[in-house]
């Protein structure tokens, strides 16, 4: 059997004992191939202005209806304008200072934790913090469409079923 797949840099020795520890006899065949796809780079958040800056406060009440949220953290004054917005679905409370350099005046990510959550405002930044699930699951209809279109295209027979188990763990009262 063949087996191929993309592995960052930084962890191919980590995945090279994986493999090892999992390969049921003596020698591991493998190869190494540096893929070096020329292209344009992609960061994990994007970051866009309002089309109309609006209070803090207003922004991030439209975060919590749109996400179809019970709740959600923010740090910053309510009476605050928005105009230039930095997201990151999923955990990326770690890209606050890139927000920051990009301009931006909110962040819009979640999993942001105490001492963090103090930096964001020292430095002048708002955030709002919607939750990990809050920040993936809305996404999730989008990506399905997507892949079932990819199938028809590819002529594959493949029934895109999306999930109704609510997985976010968190409760609130």
């Amino acid at each position: 059997m063949r087996l191929e797949t993309i592995v960052p840099a930084k962890r191919i020795n980590g995945v090279l004992q994986a493999m090892r520890k999992a390969h049921p006899y003596e020698e591991v065949a493998y190869d190494l191939y540096r893929l070096e796809n020329p292209g344009e780079a992609y960061g994990l958040g994007r970051v866009g202005a309002l089309p109309q800056p609006m209070p803090f406060g207003r922004f991030a009440e439209k975060i919590k209806d749109v996400l179809g949220l019970a709740a959600l953290r923010f740090g910053g004054s309510l009476a605050e304008p928005v105009s230039k917005v930095a997201v990151c679905g999923g955990s990326g409370a770690e890209l606050w200072e890139a927000a920051l350099s990009c301009g931006a005046d909110t962040l819009v990510t979640s999993d942001i934790k105490y001492h963090t959550a103090q930096q964001i405002l020292e430095a002048g930044l708002k955030f709002v913090d919607p939750g990990h699930y809050g920040t993936e699951a809305v996404v999730l209809p989008a990506l399905q469409n997507h892949l079932r279109s990819r199938c028809r295209e590819l002529s594959m027979d493949i029934e895109v079923i999306l999930s109704e188990t609510k997985t976010d763990p968190f409760e609130y009262l």
